[in-house]
């Protein structure tokens, strides 16, 4: 099995939302402080929900879900600045309802432990 990590393409779009939604087994997402709001990550999220739903999340300490108030207004939530989601689809209002199950019990979900730190983070003792 490869992995594929999707900050080597974030340069053509077309290929990135092209393999997420035909060629990923299953899209890990990180959840930080930050994900959610970077307008690829919605991009990723809301192929992956469109097309196979196939996704783990791994919840870091820092990430904080956005509330119902956010959800509902999706485009002051993301930054948007110099991106074009919607040429390839990617409504608010896809984002807004991949965003939402994301979010529920349905995703599976890794809670990442406070307490590792460094190398420790990856042992597996």
């Amino acid at each position: 099995q490869s992995c594929f990590l999707d900050s080597d393409h974030l340069t053509n779009l077309d290929e990135l939302f092209d393999i997420v939604r035909c060629r990923v087994g299953r899209l890990v997402v990180f959840l930080t402080s930050d994900t959610l709001r970077r307008p690829w990550c919605a991009g990723e999220i809301t192929m992956t929900f469109q097309n196979h739903q196939r996704l783990t999340c791994v919840r870091t300490p820092s990430f904080v879900p956005p509330t119902a108030y956010e959800l509902e207004n999706i485009v002051s939530y993301l930054d948007t600045t110099d991106t074009k989601l919607l040429q390839y689809g990617i409504t608010s209002e896809f984002i807004s309802s991949a965003f939402e199950w994301l979010l529920t019990k349905d995703v599976p979900t890794v809670d990442f432990p406070v307490d590792l730190a460094g190398r420790a983070r990856f042992s597996s003792t």
